[in-house]
This record gives structure tokens, sequence and C-alpha cells, in this order.
């Protein structure tokens, strides 16, 4: 048997070439198929379990936000309220305590002569 020549090498080559082409684009169509499964998957992954977890998250961190909120309403209700109390005891009594003579006779008092008097009320 004689070797082959070149030009026979060469065509043979070229035939395996064709052939692993060939294995190339079906290997190459089996991952787009591989692929497109993939992200079916990761979607159906995304619908089933993140945006639940995801839901459920948000809800608890809503559900804290709005029971921190409730709460420091809750103390700068009580500040208010507490501040509109010290007023009202200076106004009434002149001291933040609330105690001692009422002054609200003596201040309604004023008022009613600085307004028969011409003045500001």
């Amino acid at each position: 048997m004689s070797e082959p020549t070149l030009l026979e090498q060469l065509l043979d080559a070229m035939e395996q070439c064709k052939i692993l082409i060939r294995q190339a684009h079906e290997a190459q169509s089996d991952l787009r198929q591989v692929i497109k499964e993939a992200r079916g998957v990761g979607r159906e992954l995304q619908r089933d379990v993140f945006e639940p977890f995801l839901q459920a998250e948000v809800s608890k961190q809503v559900e804290a936000l709005g029971a921190a909120t409730g709460a420091q309403i809750v103390e700068a209700r009580q500040k208010v309220i507490g501040s509109f109390e010290r007023l009202s005891n200076l106004l009434m009594y002149g001291n933040e305590q609330g105690r001692g003579e009422n002054l609200e006779p003596k201040i309604r008092k004023a008022a009613q002569d600085r307004r028969a008097n011409g003045g500001i009320a």
C-alpha cells in the first residue's frame, strides 16, 4: 500500500473538518435549547420562589417601619402635650408645676381692662 498523497491528505482533513463543523453546529443548537430551558426555569424560580420571598420581606419591612413610625408619633405627641401643659400651667399659675393661685381670672380681667381702655387685647 502506498502513502497517501498530499492532496489526498488535504481532502481527508477537509472532510474531517466538515464533520467537526457539523458536530459543532449540532452542539450549538443543543446549547441554545438548554439556555432557553434554563431561562424558563429561571423565570419560574423568580415567580415561584423569589417574588413571594421578596413580597414577604417588603411586607415585614413596611410593618416594622409602620410600628417605628407609630412609636415616634406617640412620643412626639406626648412631647407636644407636655409642652402645652407646661405653657398652660405657666399661663394659669405662673409656674410649670401648676401649683399656686390660679391666674386666669386676673389675666381675663387685665384683658378686659385693656380692651375697655382702647388697648390691644
